[in-house]
């Protein structure tokens, strides 16, 4: 296979865009089946929180209580990546020793915006 050069890379990958993830329903899953679902997201945070799908990013309590992260526009963010998860929350809470807080979501027909790069 040829190999081509990092211009003709870009120009032959798009975002992936809008799309649904996960099929199978985490609530009937064992636990082994949970942690090891290739769906598998990280969310890592500053401080310990709850998960509420119906949480509103736009409250006094999300902006006065966050991270103060809005880089990409207000939401919940994650990554298939557990170690990217980890340097996130460390460096949100000062770097140092201080103890990662990450969060495993396994998505159910979750309806969410996919910043990756494909190739077409």
């Amino acid at each position: 296979m040829p190999e081509i050069t990092a211009k003709e890379q870009l120009t032959q990958v798009e975002s992936v865009g809008i799309r649904i993830l996960g099929q199978d329903d985490p609530r009937k899953m064992t636990l082994n089946q949970f942690n090891n679902s290739p769906e598998l997201l990280f969310h890592g945070t500053s401080h310990p929180m709850q998960f509420s799908p119906t949480f509103d990013y736009h409250s006094k309590e999300y902006l006065t209580q966050s991270d103060g992260s809005t880089t990409l526009g207000f939401g919940f963010y994650t990554t298939d990546n557990e170690i990217e998860a980890k340097n996130y929350s460390i460096v949100r809470q000062g770097g140092g020793k201080v103890q990662p807080i990450i969060i495993r979501i396994l998505p159910y027909q979750a309806r969410v915006l996919d910043l990756r790069q494909k190739i077409i």
